[in-house]
């Protein structure tokens, strides 16, 4: 909920259970860090948002057993 107002995410269930996944993630993305309705937007802006969308739902819908193991705090991590 932001500023009093109601926000949902409706997802199409006629897709494949992985497709809506995925939905769901770039759509959380969108309600959680992005405070401006696209309609509204320079079209700039819009890509912007929709890349920002792409690349959280890479990382969210990331199984978490796929990342337990890896110790975070690693500096060597990225390699």
């Amino acid at each position: 909920m932001r500023g009093g107002k109601f926000q949902e995410i409706v997802l199409d269930s006629r897709l494949p259970y992985i497709h809506q996944r995925e939905q769901f993630f770039h759509e959380l993305c969108h309600a959680v860090r992005h405070a401006v309705r696209q309609s509204f937007m320079p079209y700039s802006f819009y890509e912007l948002q929709e890349r920002d969308a792409r690349h959280f739902t890479l990382y969210a819908s990331l199984p978490t057993h796929m990342i337990n193991d890896y110790n975070l705090s690693n500096p060597a991590i990225i390699d």
